[in-house]
């Protein structure tokens, strides 16, 4: 979206539009994105929200990932974890286990 804004005599915005009129001009995209986070601050929260939840369920599996290496390696074992973790890491690997197995691969399809 193209913005234009309409300035005082400051230099601060105290206009938008999403045409061109007598007065406005073009603004670059950084300085859009701060006349939409003085607008719209709960929008720019939502949106961070979402990215942080996004970035938390990656950095999920990769910490998934992590226990399941230094298990493999020896470097720790399942039970030095508290029991609460151990019966989270359980229960992830049986609900991947069931949802790769309800998976049918490419070469079992029949056509």
């Amino acid at each position: 979206m193209i913005l234009y804004v309409k300035r005082n005599d400051q230099g601060e915005v105290i206009a938008l539009s999403s045409e061109l009129k007598m007065g406005y001009e073009l603004i670059t995209a950084d300085e859009a994105m701060d006349v939409f986070k003085r607008i719209y601050p709960e929008a720019i929260k939502m949106q961070v929200s979402h990215e942080l939840h996004h970035t938390d369920t990656q950095m999920i599996r990769v910490i998934e990932d992590l226990i399941e290496l230094l298990i493999a390696k020896n470097v720790i074992q399942l039970t030095e974890l508290p029991r609460a973790a151990q019966q989270k890491i359980f229960n992830r690997k049986k609900i991947r286990r069931l949802l790769s197995d309800a998976i049918i691969p490419d070469d079992k399809i029949e056509l």
